[in-house]
């Protein structure tokens, strides 16, 4: 396959529909297949919740001109990890992006239909609650962020970090991967003992997946800053990361993605925050 690149979606829609010189070259370069564009749930979902319907259809456009590639769903991507599998982590069919929730099941219905076509209807469709539930999510997140940080020693950060993601990690696997009965008393299902042991032993390194966002998560606590109206939409584009060549995000998610990757000792894709650094890169690397 081609080199990939992921953009985050505010970085999709300039290259879609910018004037200016940077946007125009990579538009150039994803129209002329040089590259193939990976693109997620997360992407779709926010350019659907803009306010622009010509905007919005300009983008859809722009996606059926490109190679592109949709990244499997967050559950597929840590049993694919977990598994060890040789399976891709990429879809033709945008229904693989998504987790058969009640607020996608229109889209996974849909998802049979071009890209462009997809996102028009989808735009005049849904209702557009991700603006009010993004509100209260980030309000009850920055209430216990400084919390967060503070309960956890300096010298001992990223150390509980880890075993704060070794538990989470667990209960994922528990919650999503496993088919056995559930238990009634704790909620989650039941496993025999070889996948007790399996699951004790997820490593963040082995399901980065997951282990990305989780520390970027951490990162941001740790600056004890206020989250931002799009906080959670960056962290969650960082699910793509360890499955491409190319990834692209806004400068404050990039320090804390880079500072995360650092922990993580993961250094395969390269990751930019600046489009011209990108353009830089693939001078010598593109025909």
């Amino acid at each position: 396959m081609k080199p990939t690149v992921y953009l985050d979606t505010c970085h999709l829609q300039l290259v879609a529909t910018s004037s200016e010189v940077e946007y125009k070259q990579m538009k150039k370069i994803l129209q002329d297949k040089k590259l193939t564009l990976v693109y997620s749930w997360i992407n779709f979902s926010e350019l659907i919740a803009r306010k622009d319907e010509n905007k919005v259809c300009e983008i859809a456009d722009f996606l059926s001109s490109v190679e592109i590639k949709y990244l499997k769903d967050n559950i597929q991507l840590f049993k694919l990890e977990c598994s060890s599998t040789k399976e891709q982590y990429f879809s033709d069919n945008l229904a693989d992006a998504f987790v058969s929730y009640k607020d996608v099941e229109t889209y996974v219905r849909l998802a049979d239909y071009p890209i462009g076509e997809l996102i028009k209807y989808t735009y005049k469709e849904q209702n557009n609650t991700k603006e009010e539930v993004n509100k209260r999510i980030i309000q009850s997140w920055g209430d216990t962020n400084a919390k967060i940080a503070e309960g956890i020693p300096k010298d001992q950060y990223w150390k509980t970090v880890k075993s704060r993601f070794t538990g989470r990690a667990r209960i994922f696997y528990y919650k999503h991967l496993d088919y056995s009965k559930t238990s009634s008393s704790t909620g989650y299902k039941k496993i025999g003992d070889e996948k007790i042991i399996e699951a004790i032993n997820i490593e963040p390194e082995n399901v980065l997946s997951y282990a990305i966002p989780f520390y970027t998560q951490y990162q941001k606590h740790r600056q004890k800053l206020a989250w931002q109206k799009n906080s959670l939409w960056d962290i969650e584009h960082c699910t793509a990361v360890p499955f491409v060549d190319y990834f692209i995000t806004d400068k404050g998610n990039h320090s804390d993605l880079a500072e995360a990757m650092k922990q993580l000792k993961y250094n395969r894709t390269r990751v930019y925050s600046s489009l011209n650094m990108l353009l830089d890169d693939l001078k010598e690397k593109l025909p």
